[in-house]
């Protein structure tokens, strides 16, 4: 998070389509979903994103060869959105650790288990 509007996130090597990145240079209309899979909520954030393709930008978070900067302008929450139900399994291994001591856990880029 940069600020209450802002988050940017890292941009690691693919398959090297960058079809995404692309789309976001013609035109950069942007939507994130967010699921809650333990309680079926959903989070739709809706603004406008950036690649910031700055080498040495992006060599500030480890393996990261771009970052994506987002700027929201919509948020709807939907609570009981799916009526799944998920328990997270374990983490990702490839999951790269935060680098903030505040953060605690790295962030749940999960196997999912459905329960």
């Amino acid at each position: 998070m940069l600020d209450a509007r802002r988050l940017v996130w890292p941009d690691y090597v693919g398959n090297s389509m960058y079809m995404t990145l692309g789309n976001l240079e013609l035109s950069p209309a942007c939507g994130l979903l967010f699921l809650n899979w333990k309680d079926g909520h959903s989070l739709q954030i809706t603004g406008t994103a950036r690649v910031n393709w700055d080498p040495d930008e992006a060599a500030t978070v480890p393996g990261a060869k771009r970052l994506i900067e987002f700027t929201s302008d919509c948020v709807i929450q939907i609570d009981h959105a799916s009526p799944l139900s998920w328990t997270l399994g374990e983490y990702f291994r490839h999951n790269p650790p935060t680098t903030r001591p505040d953060c605690g856990a790295p962030p749940a880029v999960s196997q999912l288990h459905r329960s």
